[in-house]
């Protein structure tokens, strides 16, 4: 009987052992399990930093590039402007000399028109006379 009680005491020890075992294995298991979705949502928010990061390094390249486009822009337009005022200035001196051309042409008109008012009187003037004799008119040669 002794044998057979420590047999029991023996069995019960084993089955005591043995639910601690599966409990320490489920702890150890759940432990394991957590510690993985630890792990993984470390890597997933390093992932993300690194993609942040990759992206900040994109987005400053970018900005980068835009602001060397927008200086040449600005440089093509001073160019432009300068070229604009270049030709402006020409037009002007040219429109200078166009006005100072039709001055003189107005001038030149108003002269002819009044030759032509002091010929149209003297025809006039010649038609109104009474008639000369032509040898008179003529001035007399000289030997």
């Amino acid at each position: 009987q002794q044998q057979e009680t420590a047999l029991k005491k023996q069995n019960e020890k084993y089955a005591t052992l043995q639910a601690e075992h599966e409990a320490l294995k489920k702890k150890f298991e759940q432990d394991l399990k957590n510690q993985l979705a630890e792990f993984e949502a470390k890597q997933q928010e390093l992932e993300s930093k690194i993609s942040d990061s990759k992206l900040h390094e994109k987005r400053s390249a970018m900005l980068k590039k835009i602001e060397k486009q927008n200086k040449m822009l600005k440089k093509k337009q001073s160019d432009m402007q300068a070229s604009i005022d270049t030709s402006n200035k020409k037009i002007e001196e040219l429109e200078a000399k166009l006005k100072e051309k039709e001055d003189a042409l107005i001038e030149q008109k108003q002269r002819l028109e009044k030759e032509q008012q002091e010929s149209n009187r003297l025809k006039t003037a010649l038609e109104q006379s009474p008639a000369v004799d032509q040898s008179e008119q003529k001035p007399t040669e000289q030997p």
